[in-house]
């Protein structure tokens, strides 16, 4: 017995019911509909699932699997002389024909354009996300600290989240938490440092090195252990000890990385799930259409 091919929620898993319903909303959550029936796939119009609502998508598929296999019966009639095998050996060709297919190499054309394409999503999810970090410096509680423009490792980010979106380390947990408890950690390490006489950020002697150090491996440290590695986050921890107009902002740095963070994930998910992109890949649990 296959797989039903029109339910979302195979194992009564009720975080993809309420993902269905909200279709195609939800495509900006990462989530994508289960596959149809490869008897429905062969139908003309099966192409225009993707946007239906699932109420209306599910019965548009049903009625078109039942036209597909009264076609195809049909077919099979009027050139064997006798009535086909019906739904069975319908599937069977449908399997055979979606084998056959997997084999099939993309052209180089197709290839081409699929990487113009993808570039193309990757310039767009730069030049914005950068611009919309760098426009929220404006905020009047950030220029009241005196805050740079955007921190550095936003650079970083936006490389991961708008050119390798699908890696494990750059999921919104990642992202979120990774970044924030990053700078949590840098802050607390530097005003334990300033404690010390002649220690100044920005500086070369005295221990700046032990500083630089210590920040960044007790951030990578509990980012492990909370299984929230992000490679952004130890440049965040790093510039709280480093860098002389970070550490002036204080405790204020904290919220300009969350809010910077949030601002590059919500365009994220914008830009990357247009097109044949998908993101985020996991969210915080598991479920059969969308991990989460």
């Amino acid at each position: 017995m296959g797989q039903p091919y029109s339910n979302a929620d195979p194992d009564g898993n009720l975080k993809d019911k309420w993902l269905d319903r909200g279709w195609p909303l939800t495509r900006f959550l990462g989530y994508r509909p289960p596959p149809c029936d490869p008897v429905a796939a062969r139908h003309w119009a099966a192409g225009m699932d993707h946007i239906l609502p699932a109420p209306l998508r599910e019965r548009h598929r049903k009625r078109r699997r039942e036209e597909q296999l009264r076609k195809e019966a049909a077919g099979g009639e009027a050139q064997n002389g006798h009535p086909a095998a019906g739904a069975d050996s319908a599937n069977e060709r449908g399997e055979k024909g979606g084998q056959g297919r997997s084999r099939e190499q993309p052209s180089l054309g197709s290839r081409v354009k699929h990487k113009l394409w993808d570039m193309w999503l990757t310039l767009l999810g730069c030049f914005f996300g950068i611009a919309f970090s760098a426009l929220s410096a404006r905020s009047d509680y950030l220029r009241d600290h005196d805050s740079p423009l955007i921190v550095a490792a936003f650079g970083a980010e936006a490389v991961l989240l708008y050119a390798a979106h699908d890696s494990p380390l750059v999921q919104p947990m990642n992202v979120l938490f990774g970044n924030t408890i990053s700078a949590v950690l840098g802050v607390c390490v530097a005003k334990l440092f300033e404690l010390q006489p002649g220690f100044k950020i920005g500086g070369v002697y005295e221990p700046n090195w032990e500083a630089a150090s210590v920040s960044l491996a007790l951030a990578l440290l509990v980012m492990q252990l909370l299984e929230i590695t992000h490679p952004p986050g130890g440049a965040v921890a790093l510039l709280a000890v480093t860098i002389s107009q970070i550490a002036e902002m204080g405790w204020w740095y904290i919220p300009m990385v969350l809010q910077a963070s949030l601002i590059m994930l919500g365009w994220a998910l914008v830009i990357n799930n247009v097109g044949g992109r998908r993101y985020p890949t996991q969210w915080f649990w598991k479920s059969r259409w969308i991990v989460i």
